[in-house]
């Protein structure tokens, strides 16, 4: 369809991703290396289909750079081989990244209840005990998508410009309104 390798490489990448995970979703292979992928995902269940196709499609590619002796196509199957990964992670696993917040205030009453009602989330309430000053402390756990994260952020400036906030990210997430953990991971 063209002689251009960066589109060749950028479409041909995305549309291979999207085909190869929608195989791997219906429980099926190619019968190429993705078989391969498959048998190694059984082992190594933490790491990403796209990760694992991309460390064997490098191993090709390299071979092939090393037989052939050409950069220029190594170069730009490298760049077809990245924007596999992402895509088919992406096709795979969705657009499931969510941020975990916890939140160390004095009185959580009032922000649990904009959390409740503003954002319509619930939030977990752990119990701790301040290392220096010894004083008992709660600790509200809220688990969102990290498109609504500022949305609470301005709730805990509104309501306790003294809050201690740790935002950090959470890339799998299983109950009620996320994954479902008795489901085969992909």
């Amino acid at each position: 369809m063209t002689n251009d390798l960066v589109i060749a490489s950028v479409l041909g990448g995305g549309l291979l991703a999207v085909a190869l995970a929608l195989t791997f979703r219906a429980g099926a292979t190619t019968g190429g290396s993705d078989i391969i992928v498959k048998v190694l995902r059984l082992k190594w269940k933490h790491i990403k289909t796209g990760v694992i196709f991309m460390v064997t499609d490098f191993i090709v590619i390299i071979a092939s750079w090393i037989v052939f002796h050409d950069l220029t196509v190594a170069f730009y199957a490298g760049v077809a081989v990245v924007i596999n990964t992402v895509v088919m992670d992406y096709v795979l696993y969705g657009p499931d990244e969510a941020k975990l917040i916890f939140i160390v205030c004095g009185d959580t009453t009032t922000m649990r209840k904009r959390i409740v009602d503003d954002l319509e989330i619930t939030a977990t309430i752990l119990h701790g005990d301040g290392a220096y000053s010894n004083e008992k402390k709660e600790v509200l756990m809220v688990v969102l998508r990290k498109q609504m994260a500022p949305l609470l952020e301005e709730i805990v400036k509104e309501e306790d410009k003294n809050a201690f906030m740790i935002v950090s990210s959470a890339n799998e997430i299983y109950g009620e309104g996320y994954k479902d953990i008795m489901k085969e991971k992909i």
